[in-house]
């Protein structure tokens, strides 16, 4: 896949079950340089939306990662990394340590509003 032009926008996969939050993020987004390619929930095959949408950075919203996530985002890290911002607002460290070990870029232990 041939990289952005330097002018370009970023595109990014928003995976978060909040709609309200996800069109205020993504308004706020498109303001900038980056380009929501597709709002997805949570339940979403992360998988299959990054293979399919090839998207720049991937930014999610979730109240406390699941399993699901955690191995989609683990197999994405060794097949297809992108940089990934996750938004939760669990702060147990034993979360934190395994969500960054699966490939996440950046852990804000905060919503993201």
């Amino acid at each position: 896949m041939p990289k952005p032009e330097p002018h370009s926008p970023l595109c990014v996969l928003l995976i978060d079950d909040d709609p309200d939050r996800a069109l205020a993020l993504s308004d706020s987004l498109d303001q900038s340089r980056y380009k929501i390619t597709q709002m997805v929930s949570a339940d979403a095959s992360l998988l299959k939306q990054v293979d399919e949408l090839q998207p720049d950075v991937i930014i999610i919203d979730v109240e406390s990662p699941n399993r699901d996530i955690l191995e989609s985002l683990s197999t994405l890290n060794k097949f297809n990394p992108k940089p990934i911002v996750m938004f939760s607002e669990e702060e147990d460290t034993n979360t934190i340590n395994e969500t960054v070990q699966s490939g996440v870029s950046a852990y804000m232990a905060r919503d993201i509003s």
